[in-house]
């Protein structure tokens, strides 16, 4: 999974469709895309990409 923040697609049940949401979301290949909400309460953060480039593994 990778982890993004941005613009993704959230079902809605009430209307049963769709809609463009923004915030962090997990993207798995075969997977819709999943909400992850407030990051605060279980994420540590490791580093940013720009102080530390071996954070980053994977490329799109």
């Amino acid at each position: 999974m990778i982890l993004r923040f941005g613009t993704y697609q959230a079902y809605c049940p009430a209307d049963r469709t769709y809609m463009d949401s923004v915030g962090f979301y997990a993207e798995c290949e075969g997977y819709p895309d999943m909400p992850i909400g407030d990051l605060k309460d279980y994420a540590l953060k490791a580093g940013n990409i720009f102080d530390n480039t071996d954070l980053v593994s994977i490329q799109k």
